[in-house]
């Protein structure tokens, strides 16, 4: 009779396994599903924000400011906004992309090569420091990943968005 119980009670053990394992998995799934519905959500909220900033870009001035920038001559006061807003609107996607790297959603590689733009950007051009320095909206981890890959602008960076 022993085993009879025995038998009874690692059956039940196996079924309560079964079931434990089964809610754990659909919590997963639940939550991979908020991660991609969380990682549109952001993705749309940054498309808005940069259509907005194109309102204002002037694609003309920004190449002038281009080329009066290789050969080394001053800019004007319009066209180092443009060349700044060009760094705002570049941070924005890169933020994007930073937070879809961190759920998965975009290869190693990908995001690596943005992540080499960011540093080469943020140490050899005084107007990506400044787009940097003044933009906001920034997803913390971005901001903290631009801390660790750029440690002489972390007293100066951007402060991450309430989200």
């Amino acid at each position: 009779m022993l085993d009879k119980y025995r038998a009874r009670w690692i059956g039940q053990m196996f079924a309560a396994a079964g079931v434990i394992l089964s809610l754990s998995l659909v919590a997963y799934e639940m939550k991979l599903a908020r991660d991609l519905a969380m990682a549109d959500l952001y993705q749309q909220r940054t498309t808005l924000n940069v259509e907005i900033a194109l309102a204002f870009f002037d694609r003309d001035e920004f190449h002038r400011a281009l080329a009066l920038q290789a050969s080394g001559e001053e800019l004007s006061m319009k066209q180092e906004m443009i060349t700044v807003l060009a760094y705002d609107i570049a941070f924005l996607t890169m933020d994007s992309l930073y937070y879809q790297w961190e759920l998965g959603l975009v290869p190693d590689d990908e995001w690596h090569a943005a992540r080499a733009t960011i540093i080469s950007r943020l140490r050899d051009d005084t107007r990506a420091r400044k787009a940097w320095i003044e933009g906001d909206g920034y997803r913390e981890g971005f901001v903290e990943q631009v801390r660790i890959l750029v440690p002489e602008l972390s007293n100066q960076v951007a402060q991450p968005s309430s989200q």
